[in-house]
């Protein structure tokens, strides 16, 4: 059984011809598979994130209510941390064991949370609703450890923990409750508003130029082969990613390389015929710009010894297609990058005084490669917000202290200070089961 109102498809075509109404059809690839209530479903747009930026963008654009609606629309300035996404998609994950109370609105809000994005709207109230529940967590069924009908309404909510315990699912709670309070007073403080945090993401539009601002972003100088072949067809290949090779210091303080075998898991998750989602080769890291798909067959990834490869089919009928190639085979444009997350890394203080803190990079979650004419890093203050997220939630240290230390140049004498609990084995090992319960 569909659910049309929810754009929950029973085939593949009824999805596609969805996108072309909406406008996010490309090609046969214009899809993707969304669990609901226990089943698969096709939705229209090749990935959910650019499901939700559509839509959304068409709300805003159509809705009557007018300036009133603002608060409603999705925030690309408020980050949604790691274990409220796992949390979001717990709750999906177990929503055949939800109360008879659900409502269509909470899934969908939670399928965006899960998906990091967030409304300010739901972020005022998702604070007042675990603050009414919490007595929900403390049931005879979470004594028991069991999966109730409250544990999948927090989960949700962002709430709880993936433990089934009364002390592990209040901690969970209170620990979102501390995010959203922390968000609602930045944005009441006029911390949230664009032109006070527009030098540290690269768009609200919902048509970026650039990946979302929850995803990093890398760079190097590359050199692409561009080869003309029969027709219309043409190939350009290039490295997105090499191994073991020391980044510029970034942030002030630290520098990164990213080690062997990082893209081993993603390669192998991303992109198939069954998954939920793609890996896109698009042009300077646009979305409408795209130029292969992973799961179509027309962009191809493999780490060898130097690093991660890329090879992309072009159709040089299509307009921006020959305009990359051209500026490619030129030599105009000359650096590739990829947009990602990082699932695992390590971090190390070295003994030499000279020598900056180590960042590896062990495991990420690959969304898109680019041709891009623009050969530097992101923004210093954003590199050290989105690199010490990970480090704060490993270590339990606060990510202002980490980043102001960065800044001030004492990162080094912070880390050595925590060194015991920071490089904690247990500690980092709760990071990554936490980080590998995220939505795939």
């Amino acid at each position: 059984m569909a659910y049309i109102d929810l754009d929950l498809f029973d085939s593949k075509d009824d999805a596609l011809n969805k996108a072309k109404e909406i406008g996010c059809f490309i090609d046969e690839d214009s899809f993707h598979i969304s669990d609901y209530k226990g089943k698969q479903f096709f939705m229209p747009c090749s990935t959910h994130q650019e499901y939700i930026e559509i839509t959304e963008y068409m709300l805003e654009e159509t809705d009557p209510v007018g300036e009133e609606y603002s608060s409603q629309t999705r925030s690309e300035h408020i980050e949604v941390p790691d274990y409220v996404r796992a949390n979001a998609q717990r709750g999906l994950d177990n929503l055949d064991r939800a109360g008879d109370g659900l409502v269509d609105k909470t899934i969908s809000e939670a399928r965006a949370m899960a998906n990091g994005s967030i409304t300010e709207d739901k972020l005022r109230r998702l604070s007042a609703w675990i603050k009414r529940h919490r007595g929900d967590l403390q049931s005879e069924q979470v004594k028991d450890g069991e999966i109730s009908a409250g544990v999948v309404a927090h989960w949700l909510w962002g709430s709880g923990s993936a433990e089934i315990s009364v002390g592990s699912m209040l901690d969970g709670a209170d620990r979102t409750i501390a995010w959203a309070d922390r968000e609602i007073s930045k944005l009441d403080d006029g911390e949230r508003t664009l032109e006070k945090i527009n030098e540290k993401i690269f768009s609200s539009e919902p048509k970026q130029v650039r990946p979302t601002p929850t995803h990093d972003v890398r760079y190097i100088v590359n050199e692409f082969e561009a080869r003309a072949l029969d027709g219309s067809k043409a190939v350009i290949s290039g490295y997105a990613s090499v191994f073991d090779r020391s980044s510029q210091v970034l942030g002030g303080g630290f520098v990164e390389q990213i080690k062997r075998g990082a893209f081993t898991k993603t390669l192998q998750e991303r992109g198939t015929k069954t998954s939920r989602d793609d890996i896109k080769a698009l042009f300077n890291h646009s979305t409408d710009l795209v130029l292969g798909s992973k799961r179509a067959g027309t962009l191809r990834l493999a780490e060898d010894s130097k690093g991660l490869h890329y090879e992309v089919d072009l159709d040089l009928d299509i307009t921006h297609h020959r305009s990359a190639f051209k500026m490619i085979e030129r030599g105009d444009v000359t650096n590739s990058s990829f947009g990602f997350d990082v699932i695992e890394e390590r971090w190390t203080v070295p003994d030499n005084s000279n020598d900056p803190v180590m960042r590896e990079v062990l495991e990420t979650r690959l969304y898109e490669v680019s041709p891009t004419p623009f050969p530097a890093y992101q923004d210093s203050s954003v590199m050290a917000e989105r690199s010490f997220k990970g480090l704060s939630e490993l270590s339990g240290l606060d990510l202002r202290d980490l980043i102001d230390a960065n800044e001030q140049g004492s990162l080094k004498e912070l880390l050595q200070k925590e060194d015991e609990k920071i490089f904690n084995a247990d500690a980092r090992k709760r990071r990554l089961d936490l980080l590998k319960n995220k939505t795939l």
